[in-house]
């Protein structure tokens, strides 16, 4: 492996911790209920060193998109920023037909707003 470039982000109180999914892996919840945000990989380095890198989600790890390398889990975390505001309505963010989307939430009230 060569060189890796440790980033340091800009500190900021991530909303919830990343999700522990293995003894090296982590999710990042953000904008999707559906699908991660991105996913945290500690990578043991030589010397006792460990980097972490954090990658965009995707199903397939190709079509992953590679964000940064850093100390630890918190920095790494912080690394991944909520996606800008859509206009779009929320089942076509969602990826639900709005048919669909009207079947969600509890039983009685619909989806959101009714």
């Amino acid at each position: 492996m060569g060189t890796i470039e440790i980033t340091e982000p800009q500190r900021w109180q991530t909303p919830w911790s990343p999700i522990k999914i293995s003894d090296c892996e982590w999710i990042i919840i953000r904008d999707s209920v559906f699908h991660p945000e991105a996913i945290i990989r500690r990578l043991d380095l030589p010397n006792d060193v460990s980097a972490f890198r954090v990658v965009t989600w995707a199903e397939r790890s190709t079509d992953r998109e590679l964000i940064g390398y850093t100390r630890n889990v918190e920095l790494a975390d912080m690394m991944v920023r909520f996606s800008r505001p859509s206009n779009k309505p929320p089942w076509i963010q969602s990826g639900m037909t709005a048919a669909d989307w009207a079947h969600t939430g509890p039983p009685n009230g619909g989806a959101p707003g009714h």
